[in-house]
């Protein structure tokens, strides 16, 4: 650790979302003295504030729990988003957090001043001082609108939904557009699909998707990802990215394998039982998996059913 003169005493931290409580722990148990602002009345942020029903965490409790404070052993594989919320209550208890966050409080405006300090302004006016500043408000806050629909929403009769809005079904009224394919898409879809009459469900994609399932058998994905092969030491002439002759060279061959029990497996190998939507580059290590995979089923039907062979692949899924 640094000297105690040359930290930072006093830190703000925006936010009080998963990042947000264990930086702010971590940084008290160094020394510091932090204080938590959130805009909302209670803890949780995106998986609080943008919550839908049905909806459940795709990383099992493994990889999601914080290492100082696992879960009970009955807590489920993979949490709804109120159970992980009530699970970040439990932790803010166990380490007397609390204390150290101001609810209801926005940060308007950030300035760094001459001495390296920070001034903050809130929404309501008032300005501190600070030493430094973490900024927790999370990767998913703002939401991002295609300038399509923001421009065009003049022109178009129906209702334009952004999936930070999506709360639950009933807001999935006749015929559906699904923008995207990702996992909050694929949940969308899925409670679309399966709403008692339904009109249509379509979906518009640009870049395809990788369709993983979040469970393999009855074990949660990543408690197979992490494994000793996988978490093994590698010698630099084949590590991934090295230049070396032989680089990246057991991912080829976890690659190859993984494609392989695809298509025996489901009836295709550039998904779990993905028959359209292809990625580009169908490889491992290589792109960002999608893990909700309920609504596959229904993309495939129109597909599977004009390809009988392959279908005797993967027809049970």
């Amino acid at each position: 650790d640094p000297p105690a003169m040359a930290c930072p005493s006093t830190v703000l931290v925006i936010g009080a979302g998963p990042s947000g409580l264990v930086c702010a722990k971590t940084l008290r148990e160094h020394g510091f003295s932090p204080v938590v602002v959130e805009a909302d009345s209670d803890i949780g942020g995106t998986f609080r504030n943008k919550s839908y029903d049905q909806g459940h965490l795709v990383s099992s409790k493994y990889i999601t729990a914080f290492s100082d404070f696992r879960p009970p052993t009955d807590f489920p594989d993979h949490p709804s988003m109120k159970e992980y919320v009530q699970y970040l209550q439990q932790y803010v208890e166990k380490f007397s957090l609390r204390e150290l966050i101001r609810f209801n409080c926005r940060v308007s405006q950030v300035e760094e001043q001459k001495d390296g300090t920070y001034s903050v302004t809130t929404a309501d006016g008032k300005t501190a001082q600070y030493d430094a500043v973490a900024v927790c408000s999370g990767v998913h806050n703002v939401p991002r609108i295609p300038k399509l629909f923001a421009n065009g929403a003049q022109h178009f009769t129906g209702k334009i939904l952004h999936s930070s809005q999506y709360r639950s079904v009933e807001q999935l009224e006749g015929r559906v557009l699904i923008v995207g394919s990702q996992e909050t898409a694929m949940d969308i879809a899925y409670f679309a699909v399966t709403r008692p009459g339904y009109v249509s469900v379509d979906m518009a994609y640009r870049r395809g998707w990788l369709s993983i399932p979040h469970v393999l058998g009855t074990k949660p994905l990543d408690t197979h990802i992490t494994n000793l092969f996988e978490c093994c030491y590698q010698h630099r002439w084949i590590e991934q990215g090295s230049g070396a002759l032989f680089s990246g060279f057991k991912w080829a061959v976890a690659t190859w394998f993984i494609r392989l029990g695809l298509y025996l497996g489901t009836g295709s190998s550039v998904g779990y039982n993905q028959w359209t939507g292809r990625v580009t580059h169908v490889k491992r290590g290589y792109n960002y998996i999608t893990k909700s995979t309920a609504a596959q089923p229904y993309i495939n039907a129109p597909l599977k059913a004009r390809r009988p062979i392959r279908r005797l692949f993967g027809g049970w899924v």
